[in-house]
This record gives structure tokens, sequence and C-alpha cells, in this order.
């Protein structure tokens, strides 16, 4: 639902579906951000954690800028500098994730750890997208 004010006599109709697809995209970051806070709490292995902790990171870190970024944008701020676009990070993380576990996807069944990893990369690689999107409605 969208807020009150867009239903409002002399609010310019024109500008309904912006705040529609912004309000979208706010709440698929809220269901992403939900996922990654769910799987962030399952116990993962300390070993296969510690592999790949500086990519998660590195990407955690590129992903705040973007945010940093949008708000910036949406208090009406100059932008600093433009955010570094996480695509790349992500890509190497997901490299990684796969040069971690085994050969043999039965295995998988075996281990929840690699599925809940693969989920949460799969996640920051939505995240990036939406934020990406709404960067690209912002300008």
């Amino acid at each position: 639902n969208m807020p009150d004010c867009v239903y409002e006599r002399g609010f310019n109709s024109a500008l309904q579906t912006g705040y529609q697809f912004f309000l979208m995209q706010i709440e698929r970051v809220s269901d992403i951000l939900f996922s990654m806070h769910r799987l962030s709490h399952y116990c993962y292995e300390k070993e296969l954690i510690a592999k790949i902790r500086p990519m998660l990171l590195l990407c955690a870190d590129n992903i705040n800028a973007f945010f940093i970024s949008v708000v910036a944008v949406l208090e009406l701020k100059k932008l600093v500098q433009e955010p570094v676009d996480p695509e790349q990070v992500i890509a190497d993380l997901h490299q990684q994730y796969f040069a971690i576990i085994p050969a043999h996807l039965e295995l998988l069944d075996l281990r929840r750890d690699y599925v809940y990893l693969a989920a949460f990369i799969y996640n920051l690689r939505d995240l990036r997208n939406v934020l990406v999107k709404m960067g690209e409605a912002l300008r």
C-alpha cells in the first residue's frame, strides 16, 4: 500500500507509478535483508566461513556504500563519489564459494552449510540488483 499522501487531492497522479516502483523495490530490499538475517543466524562451520570471510566483508562494505549513496540521493545531497558497483566482488565471492564446495552435488544434501551459504550469496546478488535498479531510477 502506498502512503496516504499519494491519494490526497492535488497529488500529481503521474508520480504514482514512480512511488509504486520505489515502494516495491523497498519491499524487495526488506525481504532480501530478512532472508539474509535468517541465514546469518545459522551456525556455519568455522573453517568454511574463514575461507570466504575476507570476500564477504568486502562485499558487505560495497553494499553498505551503495546504500549510503541511495540514502544521500533521497536526502537530495550531492554524492561525494559514485558508489562502486559490487558486481565484480559478488562474482569473485561466487567463484570462491564454488571452489570450496564439493564437486559432487549429492554431497550438498549432507551439509546445510553449503546450501545456506549459497542462498546467502544469491541474496547478496539479488540485493545488488535491486539497489542498482533503485540507483538508476533516482538518476
